[in-house]
């Protein structure tokens, strides 16, 4: 714990909180290398020989999958830390605290966005805006058109 001067101790150093939301990610996700299957030739029966190779972006590198066990959020990430949701996003405002919290807020976001393909987006959707600031925006034509004449509005100046 770390003595700030006045108040209660943090439960958390900005590295012990930095490796504590790494661990709860790792806690609720499998990572795992991508591989396409080749066909490389046939058996004496004509039948398909398929090797597993690496798949890779286009830089060359190897692919990797994550594949989540319980959706991500901020809520889930102070449970895991035992600390109230409050407290985190208070360690948010420090600025010793800032870009671990801003990093996992990045993660759960990023999960957010790659889940609004499909059929049941609406609690993604509010999600997103109240805790992640996106916005509706809605455009407002405010023309107006005249179709009286002003001689015909305030009479014949003449």
């Amino acid at each position: 714990m770390t003595k700030r001067g006045r108040g209660r101790p943090r439960a958390y150093t900005p590295q012990q909180l930095e490796k504590g939301i790494q661990d709860y990610f790792d806690s609720i996700t499998t990572t795992y290398p991508l591989f396409d299957s080749v066909m490389i030739g046939k058996d004496e029966e004509g039948k398909a020989i398929y090797d597993k190779v690496p798949r890779l972006n286009n830089k060359g590198e190897q692919l990797y999958g994550t594949t989540y066990h319980e959706h991500p959020s901020f809520t889930g990430l102070a449970i895991y830390l035992n600390i109230n949701k409050d407290t985190l996003t208070e360690y948010g405002n420090q600025a010793d605290y800032s870009v671990p919290i801003k990093r996992a807020k990045q993660i759960i976001e990023n999960y957010l966005e790659s889940h609004l393909y499909g059929n049941n987006v609406t609690g993604i959707i509010f999600n997103l805006k109240n805790n992640y600031g996106w916005k509706d925006r809605q455009e407002v034509d405010a023309t107006v058109t005249i179709k009286q004449g002003l001689e015909d509005y305030f009479g014949d100046s003449e």
